[in-house]
């Protein structure tokens, strides 16, 4: 569609679109015609066979809504996020959808705290837990009472609410088929505006059961790391005292008809500090049982898209790094044009190499010197340089900085964040 065409129909939905805000909010209803939703099962990992029908876990639901229904939802979104945030009703260590929160600071926190306890000869342990099917299983009659108790939404926001989560409808569509109209008595809606919100209020007490077993602990939405270390001394008391912590979350999921289910068989944990203090644990006191069934520590995790291993020297996820990084150089040079490879080196190359960079500042530059031969091999292609060709005109001409220089920058940005106070609390 030409952009003059685009402008000129926004322009004429403007006031109609505005016309029906006002009419959903003034009504106390959410309008029954942008209730039903086309749903895409996407796969979570490319590695699944998508034609398999039993990795049913390993497919997400994404719900496909109208423009008009998506702009309803931001209508009341703004309003509900600035109640939460003027009665601190949030709690600050969920990550997920809130301004100036995303997962580096986080990471940064619980590597911050992993690297300190090591060096202060702690041992500890990092726990995922995995939520199954988390936003499907809402039960939304519990969530209106949570909004009405806890963030206090009463009367006609309480009725909007209501009428936005009830009787709604989708219909599912994969390989040009689509399925029946089926109706949804439960879940919040994946994809939508206000669903993610609507699941981290249903959530937001489960701080209280780590506060209780005292472990630190992080959300993302339906992703919760927790943590501990302790003197090597007592080490064989962590996991008896982390196997509690997640009866307690189990306990909680199952607790007030929430319906929401721990998945054992996909909770990692990883054990951190020297090699001499986790040589002086047993294979017994490694492990952790739930659900009466035995896990058994890892030596790497994949924790927000960053790979934590046991000695916290980040070789794994800059390994893993490097890897993704030279297979999306040797997919672009199959492509033609300029514009083109600059706009793919910068989207699946550069932008690789910027994610949690603040995480590898002050690693020695053995650790690191991978990543440099993967911006010099980026820019060698970008701009058809010899192997023995220097990149630092190059990288002038681009207006890139080395690596060590951006994250440098990256923990400059941080410090100013924190100063300024748009940062999370805990930086």
């Amino acid at each position: 569609m030409p952009t003059w065409l685009l402008k000129s129909v926004c322009e004429y939905m403007a006031p109609i679109i505005a016309s029906m805000c006002n009419a959903s909010i003034s009504q106390n209803r959410f309008p029954v015609n942008q209730k039903t939703a086309i749903v895409r099962p996407l796969l979570k990992k490319c590695s699944v066979n998508p034609t398999d029908v039993t990795f049913t876990d390993s497919l997400r639901p994404i719900y496909n809504f109208s423009f008009v229904s998506r702009l309803l939802e931001r209508a009341i979104d703004s309003r509900f996020t600035q109640h939460a945030l003027t009665h601190n009703l949030v709690s600050p260590v969920q990550l997920a959808y809130r301004k100036h929160h995303s997962t580096e600071p986080a990471l940064i926190k619980i590597y911050n705290d992993m690297v300190t306890s090591t060096d202060r000869g702690h041992v500890g342990v990092l726990a995922l837990l995995d939520l199954s099917s988390a936003f499907d299983t809402v039960d939304q009659q519990l969530l209106l009472q949570v909004l009405h108790q806890r963030f206090s939404v009463t009367d006609s926001a309480l009725s909007w609410f209501q009428s936005y989560l009830t009787d709604r409808a989708y219909v599912v569509a994969a390989n040009d088929q689509s399925s029946r109209v089926v109706k949804s008595c439960h879940g919040v809606p994946q994809g939508s505006v206000l669903g993610p919100k609507k699941f981290i209020a249903y959530t937001e007490d489960i701080d209280a059961t780590f506060q209780n077993h005292g472990l630190n602990h992080h959300c993302f939405a339906d992703d919760t790391q927790m943590y501990i270390a302790i003197p090597r001394t007592e080490a064989h008391t962590i996991a008896a005292h982390l196997q509690r912590c997640i009866g307690g979350v189990s306990d909680w999921c199952a607790s007030s008809s929430r319906r929401l289910q721990l998945n054992a068989a996909k909770t990692e944990f990883i054990w951190f500090g020297s090699k001499s203090s986790r040589d002086c644990l047993s294979d017994a006191d490694k492990a952790i049982v739930i659900a009466n069934e035995t896990i058994q520590p890892v030596e790497s995790v994949r924790d927000l898209s960053v790979h934590l291993d046991s000695e916290l020297n980040m070789k794994a996820h800059i390994t893993k790094k490097t890897q993704a990084c030279f297979f999306q150089i040797r997919q672009i040079r199959r492509l033609l044009g300029r514009v083109v490879t600059a706009n793919l080196v910068f989207m699946f190359i550069l932008s690789r190499l910027d994610y949690y960079k603040a995480l590898l500042a002050g690693l020695p530059q053995s650790t690191t010197a991978p990543l440099h031969r993967v911006l010099n091999a980026a820019v060698r292609f970008f701009c058809n340089l010899r192997s023995r060709d220097h990149v630092t005109p190059a990288l002038r001409e681009l207006h890139r900085l080395p690596i060590a220089a951006r994250m440098q920058y990256k923990l400059c940005l941080l410090v100013y964040s924190a100063v300024v106070s748009t940062a999370p609390d805990y930086t």
